[in-house]
């Protein structure tokens, strides 16, 4: 596989050594449009959110600053992202930031369970 190909790949399901580099590039390049967004919404404290292709987690800490006592999960297709995630948020994991991996195609949380879903463009 050509080296562009891989890159591109790793955008949206980061794997291996190059998945790891996609992840911290993600996470540096994506927080102005996210802190952007997140400006829009009137967060509430004590929200649950879901980051859907929650990629390194900085989203789910984002949000979690934004919402006292909120609950935040995350899905992703990647076992990368999805461990990464979980390392970026491990003072929280399973108390109020919980990650797993998913499709967003067939989401396991049941309906209008989230006062928040955001999801990378």
């Amino acid at each position: 596989m050509g080296l562009l190909k891989k890159f591109f790949t790793n955008c949206a399901h980061p794997k291996g050594r190059m998945g790891r580099v996609m992840l911290k590039f993600i996470n540096l390049t994506h927080a102005p449009l996210t802190n952007w967004g997140l400006n829009l919404v009137d967060i509430q404290d004590g929200w649950t959110m879901l980051d859907i292709g929650c990629g390194g987690g900085k989203t789910l800490q984002r949000l979690l600053k934004r919402s006292q006592g909120a609950k935040v999960y995350g899905i992703d297709i990647s076992d990368e992202s999805v461990a990464k995630a979980r390392k970026q948020n491990a003072d929280v994991l399973d108390k109020q930031v919980f990650v797993q991996k998913g499709s967003a195609a067939e989401l396991p949380y049941e309906e209008g369970m989230f006062d928040l879903v955001t999801a990378p463009c």
